[in-house]
């Protein structure tokens, strides 16, 4: 499928937000536009380096019920998931959000943007391995500062999920050509030295041992956290918690 040229429309106020990560890559749920054509997207939520956001976002949408403000954050149901097979995710490199500049901003957008089929290639090796659906993500059009990604529904049905994605592609967005041809094991081992933020070191260290499990299907069924948890349990539940509450079951 070609690469559209998009135009998103930024309707929220990042500056609310009592981010984690306040530099980088910067994420957001899209959707397309009713009133004009495809090519046109609106924010769902501020881009934001601190994508534990989405959690939050997934979580409200997915259970079609309120989750309290957390963080700055308040995410009202909007349905634009409801009886759709895929949904839109926007990435960018973002400078801090006190106004200060990224010393790598240059660095990293012009990666972001000679790697992205590498990168696309990276995340469906990561889904060939999952095997949660017989969809694949695409690259499904950018803007001159952002990349919108076309991803089969799974991503969004468990917050896990969507923060295995934005974690996958927060490490992976300077991914070379030759790496990226290697088996997904070797891929992940051999990128572990060349992750541009180094301090994602640590939480790469989750995905080298969670694409070690053999049966991913299975831990769909695991309802963590359940309705009814505080809005900062849900929101701090991503790949890394999730990975942790694991071992304990």
């Amino acid at each position: 499928m070609e690469t559209l040229k998009l135009t998103v429309k930024n309707a929220f106020d990042r500056s609310i937000l009592i981010e984690g990560r306040n530099f980088g890559m910067g994420f957001a749920m899209v959707a397309p536009s009713i009133k004009t054509s495809k090519k046109t997207f609106r924010t769902m939520q501020a881009f934001t380096a601190c994508k534990d956001y989405l959690n939050d976002l997934v979580h409200v949408e997915r259970h079609e019920q309120p989750l309290g403000k957390v963080y700055g954050f308040k995410h009202e149901y909007t349905g634009k998931f409801k009886d759709n097979d895929f949904v839109y995710l926007g990435a960018k490199i973002i400078h801090y959000k006190n106004g200060n500049a990224w010393k790598d901003f240059d660095k990293a957008s012009k990666l972001m943007t000679s790697c992205q089929e590498n990168l696309v290639l990276s995340i469906n090796k990561l889904e060939d391995l999952l095997n949660l659906s017989d969809d694949r993500t695409i690259l499904y059009g950018t803007t001159d500062t952002e990349f919108i990604f076309k991803l089969p529904k799974i991503w969004v049905q468990r917050g896990w999920l969507i923060s295995l994605m934005t974690l996958w592609i927060r490490c992976f967005f300077n991914i070379n050509s030759k790496d990226v041809k290697l088996s997904i094991q070797k891929m992940v081992d051999t990128h572990q030295n060349k992750i541009l933020i180094h301090s994602d070191q640590y939480l790469f260290a989750v995905i080298k041992e969670f694409i070690k499990k053999k049966d991913f299907k299975s831990l769909l069924k695991h309802e963590l956290p359940k309705l009814g948890d505080s809005p900062g349990t849900v929101h701090n539940l991503g790949i890394s918690q999730f990975s942790n509450a694991l071992k304990n079951m």
